[in-house]
């Protein structure tokens, strides 16, 4: 089997499509050794940190009501339900 080397290295160079999250998403925290792991919450809102073009699209926090109180959480630590 041959692979295109060119066509698998643009393969890799494209981001992967991550959707925002919004105020009133269901979502669960899936950081291991958090104290909310594996917990429902609701995003009440999201700070972004850098809106330069092409920065990563998880480098943003969620205030999540989760466990009877408001966390915040880093996006790429949360899983939309």
């Amino acid at each position: 089997m041959v692979i295109n080397s060119t066509q698998d290295a643009n393969s890799n160079m494209q981001r992967k499509k991550h959707s925002k999250f919004e105020p009133g998403d269901l979502v669960q925290d899936i950081m291991i050794g958090s104290n909310t792991h594996e917990q429902l919450g609701l995003i009440s809102y999201t700070i972004h940190y850098n809106e330069i073009e092409g920065s990563h699209p998880d480098e943003y926090s969620c205030c999540v009501f989760i466990d009877g109180r408001e966390k915040m959480i880093r996006a790429k630590w949360l899983k939309k339900i």
